[in-house]
């Protein structure tokens, strides 16, 4: 496996050791932080990489001269390869520009809570047992994360598609939005069974598919949503009938994503009132509202990297905590924050925020980090580390975001202070 400590490749490693494979991984990240995985070998040496049946790659190494020195029967990318070990079952894809890991977590933990106990592929680890990947032979249903990022949820041919929703993301690859919604929608059109949309509105393209058969399940109606330190309660209503949910995160984006799996198992014949309780216990994923206590403080980990995510974490945070928080947040990838740079306008305006450099790879461009920070109304962060010391001295509540490595960061120095 190629850039086998990734999220991703993780996830990928499990189910392939359940499948009973042997897992050896590289990564140009192993020498400094990577040590083997009961479930994956990690090969520290360009030159061991031979004599495998299958080489599976993330999209870091699409175009890396490794994939030359790499000797085995087959070479795909990883999308592949997960679309490979579940073939044969009845495949629940999720797609769309954010909360996607959540909402295939929520189905995978559902359904095993649920008796069924299902093979999962997710793009971060579930909190309880440390998993993003498990086959099961037990189970006809396989949920599987999607990628849009580089193409690869076209390469699928779901039973189902459950699609968060869809905003101007990646559009480097896609070139335009225009083509990133028609590629959601030819993934549609290829849909054996049924498709579910969360409560976003969506290009004319995806609601199109109503005219095929394919969406006859979607008269829900969300009433109300109630967030509290316990999570968040919500209503919501299907032909007229109302129903009451809770899950034990913050937000109205978790109701929306609760009520999407819901849409989903009920289609799929399961009791309401024993979804809602399977929801109630879902454990929640990694970089997702982690929660740490320092102290009399709270610091909340979380992925959240578009504007609308970041700005609900952040509102939702200080309605609970107050607005004295203190925000670090680290965008990743230029090109992608150029492409909701707008959205990100004043996104910390009233609040005490730090803005570190925005990461590609390993590479920073710090002039326009600089300029970035001023345009979300934050202090711009070149040392990470001391500033966080002090924030902490300071006894406030913290709240941790973005998708760059910010996260490993700040969770080494929490958990050192255990």
């Amino acid at each position: 496996m190629l850039g086998a400590l990734g999220h991703g490749m993780s996830s990928l490693a499990w189910i392939l050791y359940d499948k009973g494979f042997s897992v050896d991984g590289f990564d140009v990240k192993a020498k400094k932080s990577g040590t083997s995985k009961p479930y994956l070998n990690l090969t520290f040496q360009e030159n061991d990489l031979h004599d495998y049946d299958l080489c599976s790659y993330s999209s870091a190494f699409k175009n890396s001269s490794l994939l030359k020195k790499v000797k085995a029967s087959k070479v795909e990318h990883r999308f592949e390869t997960v679309l490979n070990c579940f073939q044969g079952k009845s495949l629940i894809l999720v797609g769309g520009s954010h909360g996607k890991s959540t909402v295939t977590a929520l189905i995978a933990h559902c359904l095993n809570v649920l008796d069924t106990e299902p093979s999962f592929y997710i793009g971060a680890n579930f909190i309880d047992s440390g998993r993003g990947g498990k086959f099961s032979s037990s189970s006809d249903f396989a949920v599987v994360e999607s990628d849009e990022s580089d193409g690869s949820i076209l390469k699928a041919i779901p039973e189902y598609l459950a699609i968060t929703n869809i905003d101007r993301e990646h559009l480097p690859f896609w070139k335009s939005f225009d083509a990133l919604a028609l590629g959601f929608y030819s993934v549609g059109l290829v849909t054996k069974e049924q498709v579910f949309l969360g409560f976003w509105d969506f290009p004319n393209e995806i609601k199109s598919l109503s005219g095929l058969q394919k969406m006859s399940d979607q008269n829900y109606d969300l009433k109300s949503v109630r967030v509290s330190e316990e999570g968040t309660y919500f209503t919501f209503s299907l032909n007229n009938r109302n129903f009451e949910g809770y899950i034990k995160f913050w937000g109205k984006v978790y109701a929306i994503n609760a009520i999407l799996c819901f849409k989903v198992l009920r289609h799929l014949g399961f009791n309401c009132d024993a979804i809602l309780e399977a929801i109630a216990k879902y454990p929640g994923l990694t970089r997702r509202q982690e929660v740490f206590k320092y102290g009399s403080s709270i610091v909340i980990l979380d992925y959240a990297h578009h504007p609308e995510e970041i700005r609900e974490m952040v509102q939702t945070f200080a309605s609970l905590y107050g607005k004295d928080i203190i925000i670090f947040y680290q965008p990743y990838r230029k090109l992608r924050v150029l492409t909701t740079l707008f959205s990100h306008k004043n996104l910390f305006q009233s609040y005490k925020a730090y803005c570190l450099e925005v990461q590609d790879d390993s590479k920073v461009d710090i002039s326009f980090s600089q300029r970035f920070a001023r345009i979300v109304n934050a202090d711009f962060c070149l040392d990470f580390e001391e500033t966080f010391e002090k924030a902490l001295a300071t006894g406030s509540h913290i709240i941790i975001l973005g998708a760059g490595d910010i996260y490993d960061r700040a969770k080494q120095r929490l958990v050192r202070s255990d």
